[in-house]
């Protein structure tokens, strides 16, 4: 109230985000994460300013949601020793984005950092394989996992033994 005229401005600031309103009410959902001193300021029809009135007040960080791993396709599945296999997956991420990736096997370790690529050197046997996504803000999915075996390429031996037509497959 101003005794000798009329209230014709007011001034909201934070301490943080500067000017945040120059009503005398109003809400917002976007200041900054931190704590604020809220200052609020009126001025009369004579250009005199009123004593500034400080609140303080917290506004928290959200949390950050993890991501989600999804592994789209691995293929050929079971595998020839020394056939190329594609892998390809996929993260989703509710509040960013995926930044990284990173596909393990339970027998050669670390086989692949990105969403899709292609590999001929895996070892012959059951491979546990996962994928692990991680967002913008550093947090990591749960591992997703699938079985793949990669056996022993097949050898035609064909013996001689003087004898027409005998071979064996093995």
């Amino acid at each position: 109230t101003d005794a000798d005229g009329t209230i014709v401005g007011y001034l909201w600031t934070s301490s943080i985000d500067g000017t945040i309103g120059t009503t005398a009410s109003f809400s917002t959902s976007s200041l900054s994460a931190g704590t604020h001193t809220i200052t609020f300021t009126v001025t009369d029809d004579d250009g005199a300013a009123s004593a500034p009135v400080t609140r303080s007040l917290t506004i928290n960080a959200p949390s950050n949601q993890p991501p989600t791993a999804v592994i789209d396709s691995i293929s050929p599945s079971p595998a020839a020793l020394g056939s190329t296999v594609t892998f390809t997956g996929h993260g989703t991420d509710a509040d960013g984005y995926i930044s990284g990736y990173l596909w393990e096997s339970s027998i050669d370790g670390t086989i692949g950092n990105t969403a899709s690529f292609s590999s001929s050197s895996l070892s012959a046997g059951t491979h546990t394989i996962s994928l692990i996504v991680y967002d913008d803000d550093g947090a990591s999915s749960q591992p997703v996992t699938l079985s793949l075996t990669v056996g022993e390429a097949q050898v035609e031996v064909i013996l001689d033994n003087g004898s027409p037509g005998t071979s064996y497959t093995g």
